[in-house]
């Protein structure tokens, strides 16, 4: 059964959109591109009306995304996230998604890399931590465990010590060698990483 048209009216908040009612019913918000093919009084297949809608969420979704991904590379799994939480549909969503990744302005082992790379650049830590922030941001286990071999956890410990010598030039042997430890077990790298870390460390500074 078609649906008549019964109103368009303009959006004060979008000047760019039109809220088409459909049998007296607010029905769909479409840009004016997309209304402007219809008129009061017109009559709608609901299949069609449903298109125009499906085509105007996707599209919006779209450039949702776009204008997020234009601050920072991001994960798959944010992008899903951020595109929920503004309400969009799923079948919207899955196919902004593999749009996003067909044209490469999404990748999951790019980011990954990157986000390596940045912390061995600018915030050394230990894979363990490196692990556990990429599997919040979504990234499967083998792509993760792809980006941490471009990590070389030895020379990221001893890093972190140069970055922090400061905090510890007036103790003991004893008490800095305890507070090293402890500090790059909070960053994420393990035992045998550490000690040989503030080993070198203290052969560098003797």
């Amino acid at each position: 059964m078609k649906r008549t048209v019964t109103a368009i009216k303009w959006l004060k908040s979008r000047p760019d959109r039109v809220l088409i009612h459909l049998d007296d019913q607010p029905w769909a918000t479409v840009s004016l591109l997309a209304a402007g093919r219809f008129q009061v009084g017109d009559h709608i297949e609901p299949r069609e009306a449903e298109k125009l809608r499906t085509d105007q969420e996707r599209r919006d979704a779209y450039h949702c995304a776009l204008r997020w991904l234009g601050a920072r590379d991001r994960s798959v799994s944010e992008v899903r996230q951020r595109l929920k939480q503004k309400g969009f549909h799923r079948a919207a969503i899955d196919h902004t998604l593999t749009t996003l990744m067909d044209k490469k302005y999404l990748d999951d082992q790019r980011f990954a890399r990157n986000w390596v790379n940045d912390r061995i650049n600018h915030a050394p830590r230990g894979s363990r931590l490196l692990a556990y922030e990429l599997r919040q941001k979504g990234i499967d286990p083998g792509t993760i465990s792809s980006a941490l071999d471009l990590a070389d956890e030895g020379a990221m410990a001893t890093a972190c010590l140069r970055r922090k010598r400061r905090r510890w030039r007036r103790l003991e042997d004893k008490a800095r060698r305890h507070k090293m430890l402890a500090y790059l077990s909070r960053k994420g790298f393990a035992a045998d990483i550490s000690h040989h870390a503030v080993d070198r460390y203290r052969d560098q500074t003797d």
